[in-house]
């Protein structure tokens, strides 16, 4: 194909997801049809994903042509358009393992401070809405990302910001305004040497890539995802056959998605679950409010109740359940986790 018809092409395909971006901002119309197929990659999906996720796509596949072919050449000192494109996405790739596992630091910083479990996932409330954070699904820099997106704009309702979640932040929590610009500049440098298929899932993976980094972190979803698209397109050989060239990503997912099967396993416990409250005051009537009540303590400060597992109490479905019930009694809460809980979740 005639390399400037090819880009032309991948930029109109650029140009509508844009568009389809900045429809999703304004209406809800086509919610219902999007979402079921966004939800597959962006772990559940909401509003924000969506919108952030076609926008982002739609901007690599626009502007990367446009940086490529009259931008770069401009700066010939920098020797950029001589380099290897794969050297860009392995830079890409290494920077973004940095800073997967500073976002697990965080989590863990958190927990070391307020003296709780490494393996207990936050909650955040200010009497309306709830924010959560754990090791498999971190949130500390969405929480920054959404305070700015949210000094900027009036964010529409079903967009959620993270923000009640900054006051744990960690100050370290704020290198991701400097992480992102630099991920987004480098996905958009030269990738002459792909093709259009190639460019398209580069674009996407890098995509998830870029959400994943400030939102779920590297056991969600679209962490696993893009980090198989970009190893993938890095050790693509066409001289192997598709079989040969899926083994190498797949054998990395497969790593990673054990370390977080043996995380959720180890953690926690199948009986019960404990329950850090933050800051609880005279409305919070614990006995009148937890079902399944074993029993009520004081540890390391906190109000702690431990709450029965048994027969089948599914951890989301407590989660959710002690957000109604305590929403604007406490400032928030840590748990624990359940393995077998867990075990479920990944089966559903």
């Amino acid at each position: 194909m005639n390399l400037k018809l090819k880009e032309n092409k991948i930029s109109i395909i650029g140009f509508l997801l844009i568009i389809l971006s900045v429809f999703l901002l304004v209406s809800n119309s086509l919610t219902e049809y999007i979402r079921p197929i966004t939800s597959i990659f962006l772990m559940g999906s909401s509003k924000g994903k969506d919108i952030i996720f076609f926008g982002v796509f739609g901007s690599l596949l626009l502007l990367s042509p446009i940086v490529s072919n009259k931008i770069i050449k401009r700066i010939e000192f920098l020797n950029i358009k001589n380099q290897n494109p794969k050297t860009f996405i392995k830079i890409i790739l290494y920077l973004s393992i940095i800073t997967y596992l500073l976002s697990i630091l965080l989590e863990i910083i958190v927990r070391i401070r307020f003296n709780v479990p490494i393996c207990t996932t936050l909650i955040t409330m200010d009497g309306i809405n709830a924010n959560t954070s754990s090791i498999i699904h971190t949130h500390f820099f969405k929480s920054v990302i959404g305070t700015i997106i949210a000094s900027l704009i009036n964010v529409p309702n079903g967009i959620h910001t993270g923000t009640l979640l900054l006051n744990y932040a960690p100050t370290l929590s704020y290198s991701i305004i400097l992480i992102l610009p630099i991920i987004y500049i480098l996905n958009l440098l030269p990738n002459k040497d792909n093709t259009s298929w190639k460019e398209i899932l580069l674009a996407f993976g890098l995509t998830l890539n870029f959400i994943a980094l400030f939102d779920g972190g590297i056991f969600s979803n679209p962490g696993l995802i893009s980090l198989f698209i970009i190893i993938l397109i890095l050790t693509w050989d066409d001289s192997k056959k598709i079989r040969s060239n899926l083994l190498t990503p797949s054998m990395v997912i497969i790593i990673i998605y054990g370390i977080e099967i043996i995380f959720g396993f180890t953690c926690g416990t199948t009986t019960y679950y404990d329950v850090y409250i933050l800051n609880p005051n005279q409305n919070l009537n614990i006995n009148d409010t937890i079902p399944n009540l074993e029993k009520i303590s004081n540890e390391n400060g906190y109000l702690t109740i431990r709450i029965s597992s048994s027969p089948n109490y599914d951890e989301i479905e407590l989660i959710n359940y002690l957000i109604k019930k305590m929403n604007g009694k406490c400032d928030g809460f840590f748990i624990t986790r359940n393995p077998m809980s867990y075990l479920q979740e990944m089966i559903n």
